[in-house]
C-alpha cells in the first residue's frame, strides 16, 4: 500500500518545489549578502539549490526507469533520451553565484567552468529584459545574472557604481536602490 503512494508524494514535492521557485522568482525579497568590504555575493536561495536537484530526479528517473523497460519502440527511445538530455541541460544551467569585487565580477559554477570579468574588460551590459541581465567581456566571457539570483536593483547599482563612465545616462532604466 504505501509503495502505491510513493509517487503521488513524489509527484507532490516536484509540485511544491516548482511552485516554491516560482514564488522566489516572483516576490524578489532576496538580498545580496556583503561578504566583506567592497566584496558583494548574489547567490541562489537555499530552497532553490535543494529544489533544483529534485527537478533534475524528477525527470531523470523515469527516463531511467522506462530505458530499462522499454520494448525498443524508436518512438520510445526518442521520447526518454529528450528527457534524459533535458535533465542533463537542466543539471548544466544550475545558476552560478556572481560575485562583485573590486577588480570585478566573477561567477562560480558548480559543474562548470567559473568566469570572471575585469571592470576594465566590460564591453557590453544588456539589461533589457527584466528576467537578466547579460554582461559580456572583451575576450567573449559572458556572465548572466537571473532572476534565480535575485536583487537586481543592488546588481545594477553595483555595475552603475563601477562602470558609471562608459555607461549612458540613462542606465539603468529601472529605479535602483541605495545600499
Amino acid at each position: 500500500m504505501i509503495w502505491k503512494l510513493l509517487p503521488w508524494i513524489a509527484r507532490l514535492l516536484f509540485w511544491c518545489a516548482l511552485a516554491w521557485m516560482l514564488i522566489d522568482i516572483v516576490l524578489k525579497r532576496r538580498r545580496a549578502r556583503i561578504i566583506s568590504e567592497g566584496r558583494i555575493e548574489f547567490t541562489p536561495s537555499r530552497l532553490t539549490i535543494w529544489a533544483w536537484p529534485f527537478m533534475i530526479g524528477f525527470m531523470a528517473s523515469p527516463a531511467a526507469r522506462d530505458l530499462m523497460h522499454s520494448r525498443g519502440n524508436s518512438w520510445d527511445l526518442l521520447i526518454l533520451a529528450c528527457l534524459g538530455l533535458a535533465a542533463l541541460g537542466l543539471l548544466f544551467l544550475f545558476p552560478g553565484t556572481i560575485v562583485v569585487n573590486s577588480d570585478g565580477l566573477e561567477q562560480f559554477y558548480w559543474l562548470r567552468r567559473n568566469k570572471r570579468i575585469q571592470w576594465k574588460d566590460i564591453e557590453e551590459i544588456d539589461s533589457e529584459t527584466s528576467s537578466r541581465v547579460k554582461i559580456l567581456g572583451a575576450d567573449g566571457t559572458k556572465i548572466v545574472h537571473t532572476l534565480f539570483l535575485g536583487d537586481r536593483p543592488r546588481f545594477l547599482l553595483e555595475l552603475k557604481q563601477h562602470c558609471g563612465e562608459e555607461l549612458p545616462p540613462d542606465f539603468p532604466q529601472e529605479p535602483v536602490e541605495s545600499p
